[in-house]
């Protein structure tokens, strides 16, 4: 998606219940409103796979780290011992004419989720730490971040009982060699894709659904063909 920029971040105050605190919230705004729909499109996958709400967590720190079709969330409360869950997930291509006939919305979200083991989670968060991700601006605030219409958006989420912040990252690997922040976070995709599998847990994924067209990532598809029985996958 092109992302034309306007030169501020909006940051807002929100009352949280509990014990009478109140958190930061830091999402960017695009003048395209791409990273205003980034953040709805998450805040309702956030609900449908019901993963941990950064808005409201009172975890010591809680990360996601996600792309349309994998996330990876890891918490922890005493910074000694971590939890996280991997998810991966799709939608079924429908095109505008079925989507008519069938007179509904948005494809349902197919989904499956798998505990990560705590030492799995907490190498997670050494890997977040040792490339300095949280220290990282949103790509808006980079210099010569590259834009574009298709390719990956990554999104990494970064919540304190104090504070939440929101970032987006367009397609890394492109300007790598160019800017080390973009190299890191292609890194972190590249060692956590390595670490849990998730390239692999995702294709699993694809090939225990019914026959028919799924999202990929990005403008990408793939259409199976062999009908599968008995899918347990979390939906």
């Amino acid at each position: 998606m092109t992302l034309k920029l306007v030169p501020f971040l909006i940051s807002l105050l929100f009352a949280i219940d509990g014990f009478g605190q109140s958190k930061s919230i830091s999402v960017p705004v695009y003048k395209s409103g791409d990273t205003t729909l980034f953040y709805k499109w998450q805040r309702e996958r956030i609900a449908q796979m019901k993963m941990r709400d950064p808005l409201v967590s009172k975890d010591s720190l809680l990360l996601i780290f996600s792309t349309d079709t994998r996330a990876v969330e890891i918490f922890t409360n005493d910074f000694r011992t971590f939890y996280g869950f991997q998810y991966v997930c799709t939608t079924r291509y429908l095109s505008e004419e079925k989507r008519r006939r069938r007179r509904k919305g948005d494809p349902k979200l197919l989904f499956n989720v798998t505990k990560l083991d705590t030492a799995q989670a907490h190498v997670v968060y050494s890997v977040f730490k040792n490339l300095s991700i949280l220290s990282i601006p949103d790509s808006q605030d980079i210099p010569g971040w590259p834009t574009g219409v298709d390719g990956i958006t990554y999104l990494v989420e970064h919540s304190t009982p104090s504070s939440y912040a929101f970032k987006t990252y367009w397609t890394p690997s492109v300007a790598r060699d160019r800017l080390r922040e973009a190299a890191a976070i292609d890194d972190l995709s590249k060692k956590l894709d390595h670490l849990l599998g998730l390239h692999d847990s995702f294709m699993a994924f694809i090939d225990k659904l019914p026959a028919g067209t799924y999202h990929t990532g990005g403008i990408g598809f793939i259409t199976t063909h062999k009908k599968r029985r008995g899918h347990k996958s979390r939906m």
